[in-house]
């Protein structure tokens, strides 16, 4: 990535809960959330802290960077190890995450369901937990897991209302039946 992109990504004022993405070599922007999406993002960012509150960090919108690409995301809900917490800095190395939530919303969708998951594969993230409220067959989430060769290996796909269990090192239901719909 040219470091003018980067140094351009940096020095971005945007308006308040505008976000800034760096995907294949171009910045993408995102205004701020819905009301459903902030509802899911509140939901699951307070189930994950009850969970591992001592053993992790859970972050909503911080930025994650892959190094070989120079991309930055930022995700709807980050958690890594507590003790892999930068001192300092705008982002969270991708290594360092253990599972990352996106919730798709209207300018986003399409990001969500193929760059970003590919993305998120490539980085080698153990856990991508797709919140898919938009999908025209239905609300769903999809919990993609075992990332290898730029490619998640194994896809778990639950419509709204059922429970998903996201595994070790969570192991924790999650009752999508509690999510807003639109």
């Amino acid at each position: 990535m040219p470091a003018q992109l980067r140094t351009f990504w940096e020095d971005l004022d945007l308006p308040h809960g505008w976000r800034a993405e760096i995907i294949e070599e171009s910045v993408f922007l995102t205004p701020p959330a819905a009301n459903i999406h902030n509802s899911v993002a509140a939901l699951l960012h307070q189930q994950l802290v009850l969970a591992k509150q001592d053993e992790c960090a859970v972050h909503q919108m911080q930025a994650i960077e892959f190094t070989p690409t120079g991309d930055v995301y930022i995700p709807d809900l980050l958690v890594y190890p507590r003790e892999k917490t930068p001192p300092d800095g705008n982002t969270v190395p991708a290594d360092h995450a253990l599972l990352v939530v996106e919730i798709t919303s209207k300018p986003t969708a399409s990001r969500d369901r193929e760059r970003k998951m590919s993305g998120y594969a490539d980085g080698a993230i153990p856990l991508y937990l797709l919140v898919d409220p938009l999908d025209p067959h239905g609300p769903h989430v999809t919990l993609y897991s075992k990332p290898e060769g730029g490619a998640y290996q194994s896809m778990m796909w639950m419509a709204y209302g059922e429970v998903i269990t996201l595994p070790e090192p969570f192991d924790l239901k999650i009752d999508t039946g509690e999510f807003p719909r639109k």
